[in-house]
């Protein structure tokens, strides 16, 4: 047994009876599925996520009944080898680039990587099985019942976060809630209160004419304990965690820690300035910033030209979406829009992450941006939310070449730059399309897996059906179109001197012959809506206290009517020539 993990010691006769114990026990975990305590696996995972599995597991009690040997009872079971309840085969660890079929060098593995991730680290055996029929060999880890919870997450990783207490609901992973922490409290109290009587009987031997004052001193002591256990508990619950639905929750294991710290006098001047730090931290502003580091991750990843550029593509979309997701409740949410600014320092270090390497960079690296600046503006537009979109207008874009300076306005260039790499991957995607790069931002970001349409306001998806048609009865297209024309509006912004500013490309502004002869009054309503009673917060944005868009109008006519047009496209500057010449309404004084 390696001694850097405790675990149960006794004779060469119990080792062997535990390990058959164990093996009988895994047959039968095997008919009954994964459990709070018990989880399978097909290969060994990444360190990082088995660190993550161990931990939660050793952080979940067992509430009992669901072993067959009472004895196992509160052990977890990490079955690796197994697939669909069956034995399927895994002979050695490669994720550990450790080739030996020996259980002790698999553990002293385990016991090398595992304690770079977790503290502490719980105990565990490494058991090497064969099915009994088949001879397919497959491996048990056992995880034995903890004194020492919570086992806390020591660094960042992909789906691991440091600081970090997880624990198992069933057989999926969450991290800790109000009810753990206080369960881990009681466990704290319960082993120092252990201790304290273990002490006391040892000293009452031999000394029974002092029985009654040390009985007064236990008393004493269960006492302290209980008003300490009771005065961490008030702490937590001044920091929001006596409720499951608190919005910092998911910061709850750096408060813990920062409460335990109380009971630990001998952790380190690091330790106690990093608890500091982090139970001042801002839940929203770390996990937008843990998003943004592991989409920089994947993109410092991609570092020479793609063989297959869709699968890339799709990869890219899958990396962005839980920003998507997380920028539009947090739109939603922040009716006083006070993490405005910590969004854009966030867009500005995803926006430095295209700026590196070669063809990668100036092309697909930028994609992660494109989505989240269209989702970010339209949300912000449609829940009424002025500074951020503002942030559109100050976010910059950095230069495309090393040897450059210059930074640009995101808006147009970001999607210029990105298109003129990357037009032939779009126009193969979406053959014979208008705008093929901007139909393809609509159907993401609107239809599949459309996370922009779903953090709508509900009165604007459910007004949607007022511009339906037999190919979009929900109205998407339509509520997408001014969405792009409010961004096409802050492009032009900075441009309104210019004779021929430089558009911001995209339907609103040139659609195919059949949408625009067929469905064109529709397409357009919305916008024609927009111009005519123009919102506060785009009043706002675009500093027109008292005008109409005519401005912009005609400076979207002049700049759209110039313009090379993408695949087979109808120019929409007669819909906006005649919209500048119509009724405008004005933005209040």
């Amino acid at each position: 047994m390696t001694g850097d993990v405790p675990e149960p010691q006794g004779s060469p006769q119990k080792e062997k009876d535990l390990r058959s114990l164990v093996f009988d026990e895994a047959l039968q975990l095997l008919q009954k599925g994964e459990q709070a305590k018990v989880e399978f696996k097909r290969e060994p995972p990444k360190i990082a996520k088995l660190a993550k599995e161990i931990a939660a597991i050793a952080n979940t009690d067992d509430e009992g009944g669901y072993y067959q040997n009472v004895r196992l009872q509160n052990h977890g079971f990490l079955i690796v080898g197994v697939e669909n309840g069956r034995i399927v085969g895994c002979r050695t660890w490669e994720s550990l680039k450790c080739p030996s079929e020996e259980e002790e060098e698999v553990k002293d593995r385990l016991v090398s990587k595992l304690k770079e991730y977790i503290a502490p680290l719980p105990g565990f055996s490494v058991f090497r099985f064969e099915a009994p029929e088949t001879q397919v060999p497959f491996w048990v880890v056992l995880i034995y019942p903890s004194e020492e919870q919570p086992h806390v997450m020591l660094r960042d990783d992909e789906e691991v976060e440091r600081d970090t207490v997880y624990v198992r609901k069933g057989s999926v992973i969450h991290p800790a809630s109000s009810v753990d922490y206080a369960r881990f409290l009681r466990r704290v109290a319960e082993k120092a209160a252990k201790k304290a009587v273990e002490s006391l009987e040892k000293s009452l031997k031999g000394e029974v004419s002092d029985t009654r004052r040390r009985l007064e001193g236990l008393e004493r002591r269960f006492n302290e304990v209980e008003e300490m256990v009771k005065s961490l508990l008030h702490k937590l619950i001044d920091r929001g965690l006596d409720t499951l639905t608190s919005s910092e929750e998911a910061t709850s294991s750096q408060r813990l820690s920062e409460a335990l710290g109380l009971m630990n006098t001998s952790r380190s001047l690091e330790e106690l300035a990093r608890s500091l730090r982090l139970s001042h931290e801002d839940p929203i502003e770390r996990t937008l910033s843990s998003e943004i580091d592991n989409l920089r991750r994947y993109l410092d990843s991609l570092r020479t030209l793609p063989s297959d550029e869709k699968k890339t593509l799709d990869e890219l979309q899958e990396k962005t979406q839980p920003l998507l997701r997380g920028l539009g409740e947090l739109v939603w949410a922040d009716k006083e829009e006070k993490y405005a600014p910590i969004v854009g320092e966030a867009l500005e270090r995803l926006a430095l992450a295209s700026s590196r390497a070669a063809y990668i960079d100036g092309a697909l690296k930028l994609y992660p941006l494109l989505p989240t600046v269209y989702h970010l503006g339209i949300l912000a537009h449609f829940h009424g939310r002025p500074n951020y979109l503002r942030l559109l207008l100050t976010l910059k874009l950095p230069s495309a070449r090393a040897d450059d300076e210059n930074i640009t306005a995101l808006l147009p260039k970001l999607r210029d730059r990105f298109y003129s790499y990357t037009y032939q991957l779009f126009e193969r995607l979406y053959p014979g399309r208008c705008m093929p790069l901007s139909w393809h931002l609509y159907n993401f970001l609107f239809v599949n897996p459309g996370l922009t349409k779903l953090n709508l306001p509900p009165r604007v998806r459910e007004g949607g059906s007022l511009y339906s048609s037999p190919t979009d009865p929900e109205g998407a297209l339509a509520t997408y179109l001014e969405g792009e024309f409010v961004l096409g509006l802050l492009a032009l912004k900075p441009q309104l001197a210019i004779e021929n500013p430089q558009p911001l490309l995209g339907l609103y502004a040139a659609v195919s012959p059949a949408l625009y002869f067929e469905e064109g009054t529709r397409l357009f309503a919305r916008i024609e809506r927009l111009v005519s009673q123009p919102p506060a917060h785009l009043c706002q944005v675009l500093e027109l206290s008292g005008k109409t868009l005519k401005e912009y109008l005609e400076a979207l006519v002049r700049s759209i009517s110039n313009m090379t047009l993408e695949g087979t496209c109808i120019s929409a500057s007669g819909v906006y020539e005649r919209l500048s010449q119509g009724q405008l309404g004005s933005c209040a004084q």
